[in-house]
């Protein structure tokens, strides 16, 4: 069972196969709601299958991603400064 409340989300289950089951309606619903938004189904395969790989990340390699994301998104912004002058 999957309860969101006040932003806390809780998993309880009883045994894995029904801890899995829950997983995959979660992962199914995700997929069809990208999917309804647009997005093709090669990227949003590509989508959830780079969200299962960030699950089994270290918090380093986490670090380590955030801080490359936020170095393209300050290039990125720069360049479209330049751009503009």
């Amino acid at each position: 069972m999957i309860k969101t409340k006040n932003g806390k989300t809780t998993i309880k289950a009883n045994n894995v196969p029904e801890m899995m089951a829950d997983f995959t309606v979660v992962c199914k619903c995700v997929y069809e709601k990208l999917l309804e938004e647009g997005m093709e189904k090669e990227d949003a395969r590509e989508f959830m299958q780079h969200n299962l790989e960030l699950a089994f990340a270290s918090p380093e390699e986490l670090r380590k991603m955030m801080a490359n994301k936020l170095k393209e998104l300050f290039e990125k912004v720069a360049k479209e400064e330049e751009d503009h002058e």
